[in-house]
């Protein structure tokens, strides 16, 4: 009985040293928490996507670019049957700052049922935009027509959907 008070009181002793050892090292409770799963899963993603995922500066104005361009120049070999310029995207699914879905309505549709994975280089009025995958509406998920699966790699992260007001504005 008293072996196992002795080792159950070591254990929280030993557990709280390393608490305190962590909150030594300069941060706090939740930094130490994170690090320590982030490291324990092997996952630490590379410092271009951490910083996409930043609200607000200068992923905003990339974004922003990006829409625009789009909507700007949708034509057939960017999305195959799309009712006109602009007005057949539904939403845009954003995997990083220059990988996005763009949801759309093909003429007669009345629903977005084609989604598109872009990607865009350069900046400004020469922002390139190049189709990687074209998907089509499944039974119960996006199926992939043409183009390299991307849905299972890049998953998407921040949707973009117009307000009232016809503006895109961020919805997550």
């Amino acid at each position: 009985m008293y072996v196992i008070a002795l080792a159950a009181v070591l254990g929280v002793l030993w557990w709280g040293f390393g608490f305190l050892q962590r909150q030594d090292e300069g941060g706090d409770e939740k930094d130490a928490q994170r690090d320590f799963f982030i490291d324990e899963r092997g996952e630490v993603p590379p410092p271009g996507e951490q910083e996409a995922l930043e609200p607000g500066g200068e992923a905003e104005d990339v974004r922003t670019e990006v829409i625009d361009a789009v909507e700007a120049r949708t034509s057939p070999d960017l999305l195959p049957g799309a009712l006109g310029t602009g007005g057949a995207i539904e939403r845009f699914w954003f995997a990083s700052d220059r990988e996005v879905y763009v949801e759309y309505r093909r003429s007669g549709s009345g629903i977005a049922d084609r989604m598109a994975f872009l990607t865009a280089a350069g900046s400004g009025g020469g922002l390139a935009l190049e189709r990687k995958s074209l998907y089509g509406l499944g039974d119960a998920t996006w199926e992939l027509i043409e183009g390299e699966e991307a849905l299972f790699v890049k998953p998407q992260r921040d949707l973009y959907e117009r307000d009232a007001s016809g503006q895109w504005v961020k919805r997550n």
